[in-house]
């Protein structure tokens, strides 16, 4: 799959598209009319999967996140939607929802950086060349300006022209808008295991910390990162990525040149 802008990936196989929000025909008379840039739902019962299961028999269940509850129906066939409730607490967020709903051009959000990471590519982008998908795991707050180039100046400019422009979605109201970045900022990187090697561990704090080496001047803060472009001998000044959560996102550097920390440096 490519989006707008984007000719060429290179990384890990590609996931399957991350459509959060599926429809699923309903026998009754129920329609629910809520809708997200004016396309309305119409006669469908909307869901948020995050588990799917089809038995031999082709029945389906859907394990929803909101509403949370378990889905069953057969295609094609005439039996009623079985619905079987999990919760009875809410988990809408509009910020989840804009993140994982298609875009309009068969791509959201979640294409490229499922549940706020990163799909472990580099994408050519005709304009600007290779980038590495960026982790978003940290969140964005603090983080200013975006992308490599640091050319997007705030989360605004940066919808406008990656959700809007390239991804050819709706323009976001500011509801919207607030809703994605706070949505974001809850982010976290999955837990590591508690570490086993303490000597080493010892070790290499003290090369990051060592001032000749000169990591920590740049990786800097409680997200690593000072947020200025340096040009670090790559043919161009580029923001200064988060070191955290490194271990599980080679390959590294703006154009994935790097597939281990060892050939980075």
């Amino acid at each position: 799959m490519v989006s707008a802008g984007k000719d060429v990936s290179q990384g890990r196989p590609e996931p399957p598209f991350a459509e959060s929000v599926v429809q699923v025909p309903v026998v009754s008379q129920h329609s629910i009319g809520n809708c997200l840039f004016g396309q309305p739902v119409g006669h469908h019962l909307e869901v948020q999967p995050i588990a799917v299961a089809v038995t031999r028999n082709n029945l389906t269940a859907i394990q929803s996140r909101e509403p949370a509850e378990l889905v069953l129906f057969t295609p094609g066939r005439p039996a009623p939607t079985v619905r079987i409730s999990l919760s009875n607490e809410s988990k809408e967020d509009i910020g989840h929802k804009l993140f994982h709903m298609n875009s309009g051009a068969g791509i959201a959000c979640a294409s490229c950086h499922p549940e706020g990471g990163e799909d472990g590519r580099t994408w050519n982008f005709a304009c600007i060349g290779p980038r590495r998908t960026q982790s978003l795991q940290f969140g964005l707050a603090g983080t200013a300006p975006f992308h490599w180039d640091g050319d997007m100046k705030d989360f605004s400019t940066l919808m406008n022209q990656v959700f809007v422009g390239r991804m050819s979605g709706g323009q976001p109201n500011n509801l919207q808008l607030s809703g994605m970045k706070a949505w974001l900022d809850t982010l976290r990187p999955a837990p590591r295991p508690a570490p086993t090697q303490p000597a080493a561990i010892a070790r290499g704090q003290a090369i990051f910390l060592d001032a000749k080496v000169g990591c920590a001047s740049c990786h800097s803060g409680p997200k690593l990162t000072n947020n200025v472009s340096v040009d670090v001998g790559t043919s161009g000044a580029f923001q200064v990525p988060s070191l955290i959560g490194l271990a599980d996102r080679a390959p590294y550097m703006h154009h994935g040149c790097a597939k281990t920390l060892r050939n980075r440096f």
